[in-house]
């Protein structure tokens, strides 16, 4: 195997990117040009993808693809307009410290709410290769927000010695497809038009 390559090749990462698996799904990706990762920083590399259209996220979920043999060295969050959330946060290095999650295939793999694995799983998997996953902190911060704007992720590699690559990443979300409060648990309003006499 070629160091710093995920065992999954590019039709298994196309296949990966096409299988949706939220409901009436919209979805946007970065171009997948190959970015180099900047090593040994203590700030944020951020790799914008352009605005989406106006609808309001009724769930979200976050496909990551980076070629890195040490995923342990990254932080990976994502940023759209006012919320932040983590996505990763050095794998593996509070199960084995200092090390993590090293010699790793990298990351592939969408990042969800409800996910069986989260990131200490990379021992088990030689990577973040097969999710989904949790992300570090809840993705629901973006629910009930609107997607207009740019989405942006931001990718850290804290330690210098091995290089990485942003080979691409995509935003998936279910939009809210009634503004009645059905779809995110608030019932009331309908509810007592549905009771009320005429």
């Amino acid at each position: 195997m070629v160091p710093n390559t995920p065992r999954l090749g590019g039709l298994a990462a196309l296949l990966l990117v096409l299988t949706s698996g939220l409901a009436r799904a919209e979805q946007i990706c970065s171009d997948n040009t190959l970015v180099p990762i900047p090593e040994g920083q203590i700030s944020d590399t951020v790799f914008p993808i352009a605005p989406v259209p106006g609808d309001t996220v009724n769930d979200v979920r976050v496909l990551v693809w980076i070629n890195h043999a040490r995923i342990s060295d990254l932080r990976i969050g994502l940023i759209h307009p006012f919320q932040v959330v983590s996505i990763i946060d050095r794998p593996g290095v509070r199960t084995d410290p200092p090390n993590g999650c090293t010699f790793s295939d990298g990351i592939l793999a969408w990042f969800e709410e409800g996910a069986p694995r989260d990131q200490e799983d990379c021992f088990e998997t030689g990577g973040l290769t097969n999710g989904p996953y949790r992300p570090w902190t809840s993705l629901s911060s973006f629910y009930g927000t609107s997607t207009t704007g740019e989405w942006t992720l931001t990718v850290r590699d804290e330690v210098v010695g091995v290089s990485g690559t942003l080979v691409g990443w995509c935003v998936e979300w279910s939009p809210t497809l009634f503004d009645d409060g059905f779809e995110g648990g608030d019932t009331a309003a309908w509810s007592s038009a549905v009771g009320a006499a005429p």
